[in-house]
């Protein structure tokens, strides 16, 4: 498990600057409305990526400095991107003209001390040719650190595979193709089903090369059976559901028993494959769910797909009852043992699911004079909170009631 330790940026939205370090597993950031919170997620959403795109388009300058550290907190992998243009005739011409931008970028990447990467380059160039090459200077980089999986505020309208039955196409042994790419990684485990189904007939066929493998009327049922058999197997897919039928009362998970299996040629089709969820004793589509269930369902299934990455999660508590809030924090927690997770929260009853030794997880966002301020709470306000605690009610009456945020 590689985790983000510390993060440096320049000017953005809000911040003026940010210079933060952050905790290995669990970390809980709290604060007003308007502090800065969603900022700092949707730019550690772009930087951890390492290929900030969206920031790039919008910004004239973009300077971050971002720290890896494993498990061990020995292994250290630090990467700094500098970015900055301006319009070549700006002075004269003014910021609307079409005059091609001057861009000046440094990117660095060494870890424990080697020098793996260093890269400076400028020139005039438009976005679209920043950002593939930015993808080619990148490749090497992007297998030291981890990647960012976030999930906001609102659920994906019109998902394949949830909001309406998707069509699941194989070519011999060339990519599987979706009729709409998915946006939730649910969706992996039957890609990586049928990349396996594939496999295993073509090793029982009498085909010897890839190229030759063709599909045929004897072997649709058998590939149909058995793309399902490896889904429902999975190690993944069992965790999702027993952690959903604990915590969001969703029983069970499955495919909908109507699919329809045909070929072309080289070419298998697997047709009219929807989720459907076992709720109150009756299989229902997703479009039965309430939202709150449905963001249950999000949550946890996207955390248990994304476990090597770092999860960013905005506001989990929306649409959720308390009491599956509850669990669905504990679920959080644990999950966090096994991989960094930031997440935003107006609920004072997330923070309490801390302990009184985990305040450290604990992060105040503050507008100041300088800006949105993200920092840790001092040695003297987790005091006062472990005293409330011991001596008087819950971390999240001590967030209501007490000065914590000093508003």
């Amino acid at each position: 498990m590689h985790y983000l330790k510390h993060i440096k940026f320049g000017a953005y939205k809000s911040f003026q600057s940010l210079d933060v370090a952050l905790n290995k597993g669990l970390n809980i950031v709290i604060g007003p409305n308007g502090s800065g919170k969603s900022n700092f997620l949707e730019i550690l959403t772009q930087v951890i990526s390492l290929v900030p795109e969206v920031l790039i388009d919008s910004l004239d300058q973009l300077n971050y400095e971002l720290h890896f550290v494993d498990d061990k907190d020995e292994v250290q992998t630090t990467v700094e991107f500098r970015y900055s243009k301006k319009n070549i005739n700006e002075h004269q011409i003014g910021k609307n003209s079409d005059t091609p931008n001057l861009v000046h970028y440094s990117l660095k990447c060494h870890t424990s001390g080697l020098l793996l990467l260093n890269i400076q380059k400028s020139g005039e160039v438009n976005h679209d040719i920043l950002s593939s090459q930015l993808a080619i200077d990148l490749n090497e980089v992007k297998i030291l650190v981890p990647k960012s999986r976030d999930l906001g505020f609102n659920i994906v309208s019109q998902e394949p595979f949830l909001d309406y039955p998707t069509t699941i196409s194989k070519t011999g042994f060339k990519g599987v193709r979706v009729t709409h790419k998915p946006e939730y990684l649910i969706s992996s485990l039957l890609i990586d089903a049928v990349f396996s189904s594939t496999q295993q007939i073509f090793d029982k066929s009498q085909f010897t090369t890839f190229d030759s493998f063709r599909f045929s009327k004897s072997v649709t049922s058998e590939f149909l059976e058995l793309t399902l058999s490896i889904f429902n197997e999975s190690e993944r897919f069992s965790m999702i559901k027993s952690n959903l039928s604990w915590a969001a009362d969703i029983r069970d998970i499955r495919i909908n028993d109507i699919i329809y299996c045909r070929f072309e040629r080289d070419t298998i089709f697997l047709e009219n494959i929807q989720f459907e969820f076992l709720l109150n004793g009756n299989w229902i589509p997703w479009s039965g769910l309430s939202d709150g269930t449905k963001r249950l369902f999000l949550i946890i299934s996207e955390i248990l797909m994304s476990s090597d990455d770092v999860f960013l999660l905005e506001e989990p508590e929306l649409g959720i009852h308390p009491h599956q809030l509850s669990k669905l924090m504990d679920f959080i927690k644990e999950r966090s043992k096994q991989q960094q997770i930031i997440l935003t929260t107006h609920s004072p009853q997330v923070l309490d699911v801390l302990d009184k030794d985990e305040l450290d997880s604990v992060i105040l966002c503050e507008m100041t004079d300088k800006g949105s301020q993200l920092r840790h709470l001092a040695d003297s306000e987790k005091k006062k909170a472990i005293h409330y605690m011991e001596n008087e009610a819950f971390l999240s009456d001590y967030w209501r009631f007490s000065d914590l945020e000093n508003v």
